[in-house]
């Protein structure tokens, strides 16, 4: 992703190595208009989480923004990535010029997809991440949504404690919770596999299995308000409730109905 990162007028590339072999290094790496390397980041650290699991690198990066507070102001890179077999997942905010860890936020399930937009009008971009909340109280789809100037802490349970050791409370401006369907319940949550931000609206797609490919998912539409204006059954979902409609398993009703009502169980915290 080539971008001015400094006060410079300079352009950088960063961008995420992730190599073939498990054992390499995973790092996020950015190069000055040159082609010299200016800094690399390895993500992650080791977490607790709060029944005492430990969990230590190495972390796999898989998405990331440039974001910049003001028109002239330095850049921040905000890097998702995700413990290597377990669920932790960090959120770094690193300064550009240096690739300096200037804070972090933990969350209980992977957060794979990460988009950048002005949500609130306020002309600061909010940072929106897509992905999956797998703590026992949820195990669903989630959408989490920050101000990119305050990004810390970790996810936190319906009481209001965090799912890692020694952390505050998140700074998480909203959380987007996304039903489940019948056709999820073999498996053990449902997940966001694709997040767009264009046009005022925030579309998801959430797979109704742990696969982000499977053909079975829901397309959610939301405004900048976070409400759900629209929701729609792919065709391989469609096709499932078809089946489970014929041999008795579901209600024999109509799928717009179905969208619909998912649609308004969407829960925004």
């Amino acid at each position: 992703l080539p971008t001015d990162l400094g006060d410079d007028n300079q352009t950088e590339t960063v961008f995420v190595v992730v190599p073939r072999a498990a054992e390499a290094e995973r790092s996020v790496l950015c190069f000055s208009s040159n082609g010299k390397q200016r800094w690399k980041v390895e993500p992650g650290t080791t977490v607790v989480d709060n029944l005492g699991r430990s969990f230590a690198p190495p972390y796999w990066p898989n998405s990331f923004q440039v974001v910049r507070s003001k028109p002239k102001a330095p850049s921040k890179v905000v890097v998702s990535s995700n413990h290597n077999w377990s669920f932790p997942n960090q959120i770094a905010v690193l300064d550009g010029r240096t690739g300096k860890l200037l804070s972090e936020y933990w969350h209980r399930g992977h957060l794979l997809h990460m988009a950048s937009a002005d949500i609130d009008g306020d002309g600061e971009p909010e940072i929106l991440l897509g992905g999956v909340n797998d703590a026992p109280e949820y195990k669903q789809a989630t959408l989490v949504v920050f101000d990119n100037r305050r990004i810390s802490g970790a996810s936190k349970n319906p009481t209001g404690g965090v799912y890692f050791q020694g952390m505050a409370p998140g700074t998480e401006k909203k959380t987007v919770l996304f039903p489940r369907t019948p056709v999820s319940r073999p498996f053990e949550f449902n997940r966001v596999s694709v997040l767009r931000v264009a046009s005022g609206r925030i579309t998801a797609n959430v797979v109704e299995s742990t696969d982000e490919n499977d053909p079975c998912y829901v397309v959610y539409e939301l405004d900048f308000n976070l409400r759900p204006v629209n929701a729609g059954l792919s065709n391989g979902l469609m096709e499932r409730y078809r089946q489970l409609q014929s041999k008795g398993d579901l209600p024999n009703e109509p799928l717009t109905a179905v969208a619909e009502r998912l649609k308004s169980e969407i829960v925004v915290i």
